[in-house]
């Protein structure tokens, strides 16, 4: 699924069955990712931009 804004990922959330698979993969996640909040990057350019 693409996602075009911020707003359209945060709404994309709200999905009920979306919370469910979330809830499902964080323990599974939480074994193997470091315990850091996410991190926001913003394109400013590249090839083919």
């Amino acid at each position: 699924m693409y996602v075009d804004t911020k707003e359209d990922h945060d709404n994309s959330l709200l999905a009920d069955d979306v919370g469910a698979l979330i809830s499902k993969a964080l323990p599974i996640i939480d074994k193997v990712a470091p315990k850091e909040k996410g991190l926001e990057l913003q394109i400013l350019g590249g090839s083919g931009l």
